[in-house]
């Protein structure tokens, strides 16, 4: 990926927009794309936000489902999410709810670092509590072979 393209930008997403690059590992080109959508805020009406972000993801996977026997189709699917969350409000539950029913969910959370230790463990069982409660599944990445590469996670 260029330089660039890894910079974050401070203004908000206003649309679905991809952003890709090419990785060279040893003799292998692996092309990377990320898929930016809109941020949620607590004032927006949750299906009218979240309605095209999961047509994007369908539209994708049923593309990719018509067209994969052609040797030249470029995988579009959206493998997984990354959700950034702070709090694990009653909002994201229900945004998680929905986009685990279209693809794998990896649990980001923000702003960490301004805890203190008791309370992100306190966070974190709580996420776990109400994950488990409300059937929210996360991509668990130990179980994965045929990924290349790692996303890291606290063991806690």
């Amino acid at each position: 990926m260029k330089e660039e393209e890894l910079l974050i930008s401070s203004k908000s997403t206003k649309a679905i927009t991809k952003v890709s690059g090419t990785k060279i590992l040893g003799h292998k080109f692996f092309t990377i794309t990320f898929v930016d959508a809109p941020g949620y805020s607590s004032t927006d009406d949750l299906d009218l936000w979240l309605t095209p972000i999961i047509n994007y993801i369908e539209k994708n996977h049923v593309e990719y489902h018509s067209k994969k026997k052609d040797t030249e189709y470029k995988d579009s699917r959206v493998h997984l999410c990354l959700f950034f969350m702070k709090n694990f409000t009653e909002h994201e539950v229900k945004i998680l709810k929905k986009i685990q029913k279209v693809t794998h969910i990896v649990p980001i959370l923000a702003k960490v670092d301004l805890l203190t230790s008791g309370e992100l463990n306190t966070l974190k069982k709580r996420i776990r509590r109400i994950s488990k409660s409300e059937n929210i599944s996360w991509l668990d990445c130990y179980k994965i072979s045929q990924v290349t590469f790692c996303l890291l996670r606290t063991e806690q």
